[in-house]
């Protein structure tokens, strides 16, 4: 009796803890899939951190190419602006006035656009600029660091080497020139010339203000440190003629009429206008500054170099750089009037007045 009662028992009990495995296991299994949850969860945060913070680092990438692009804008040129490296990259568009740069931090992209105004600053962006056509003839080479542009069309122009954004169609004025003051600084050195005169090599170097009221000659092996004026044609014939402004601060050239560079090996270093056409047809000639002209600019050279200098170009004595709304028809308004005053009396206050550069800031932001 007692040992089949103690058979039963044992039974029960061994029932019982089979139960107790099968609780375990699904206790297990539950424990198990909430940890996975957990796991995943945490994975996702990381990720999602991660991705947070790349799209930070790329926004701040974006802000440090427009600082960079705002310092190769003012210290080096209109077309240094534009470059990229492993984080940004940065498009400087000089017709619209804007900076974007798109930053990128292991996969995750951020844009900046800004636009400037520099309507009332006394600054040139143009390494060539014609009031008409910019003509690049048919057969010839160079190159052009800057941007360029043309009021009506530029013609040829992959016959050079343009490391810049050339623009056309819209209506830019040209700078306006206080002839008097030079014809005083030329009278007051007593480089004046009422007649047609030749500089030649015998008197060379030729150093300050000189002013041609009836056009000038220039032949070979003439260097001219300070700036050259004339009311009439220039011609530069011959080879080895080189023209300075001194200080950099002063044009280089300004001439009333036509620019005729017949001559080879030229070197301008400063800023140039002229009234009427400007034609360079000469071969391996440099210049650094920047050319402007009221009429047709025509590059009919080989082997020629064009650069945007901005330390020839800023704070220029005797050039008023025009906003929009200046008449563009006053550069004769000294000689006509007498009194180097200017048409469109009352527009445009604070003319030739240097601004600091105002800033419209469009950005996406970091999150």
């Amino acid at each position: 009796m007692k040992s089949g009662k103690n058979a039963r028992t044992c039974t029960v009990l061994h029932n019982q803890q089979g139960t107790i495995l099968g609780l375990v296991l699904i206790f297990f299994a539950i424990f198990t899939m909430l940890g996975l949850t957990m796991i995943s969860i945490g994975g996702f945060e990381l990720l999602n951190t991660s991705k947070h913070a790349n799209k930070i680092k790329a926004f701040y990438n974006a802000e440090a190419g427009i600082h960079k692009a705002l310092w190769r804008l003012n210290k080096v040129s209109a077309a240094a602006a534009t470059y990229s490296d492993a984080s940004v990259k940065v498009n400087y568009n000089a017709g619209l006035k804007q900076i974007t740069a798109v930053g990128s931090a292991k996969g995750a992209l951020k844009t900046i656009i800004v636009t400037l105004d520099e309507a009332d600053e006394n600054k040139w962006p143009y390494a060539l600029m014609a009031k008409a056509d910019i003509h690049f003839g048919s057969y010839t080479t160079g190159t052009v660091n800057g941007d360029i542009h043309a009021n009506k069309k530029i013609k040829n122009v992959k016959r050079f080497t343009l490391n810049g954004t050339a623009s056309y169609g819209t209506n830019i004025q040209t700078p306006h020139v206080n002839w008097n003051l030079f014809k005083a600084a030329a009278i007051a050195s007593r480089h004046y010339f009422s007649s047609q005169k030749t500089l030649d090599s015998r008197k060379s170097p030729y150093t300050g203000v000189w002013y041609f009221k009836k056009g000038v000659r220039i032949t070979s092996n003439v260097v001219i440190n300070g700036t050259l004026v004339s009311e009439k044609d220039v011609v530069l014939s011959g080879y080895n003629i080189q023209i300075n402004a001194v200080p950099p601060t002063s044009p280089a050239a300004l001439i009333k009429n036509d620019f005729e560079g017949r001559a080879s090996n030229v070197v301008i270093n400063g800023f140039v206008y002229c009234h009427d056409d400007f034609e360079i047809s000469g071969s391996n000639c440099t210049y650094n500054g920047a050319i402007v002209t009221h009429d047709d600019l025509k590059l009919l050279t080989n082997r020629t170099k064009i650069t945007y200098a901005r330390q020839y170009i800023e704070n220029l004595s005797g050039i008023t750089f025009k906003n929009k709304g200046d008449d563009d028809d006053d550069d004769d308004d000294d000689e006509k009037k007498g009194k180097g005053k200017r048409k469109g009396k009352g527009k445009g206050k604070g003319k030739g007045k240097s601004a600091d550069r105002k800033i419209t800031l469009w950005q996406e932001p970091p999150a």
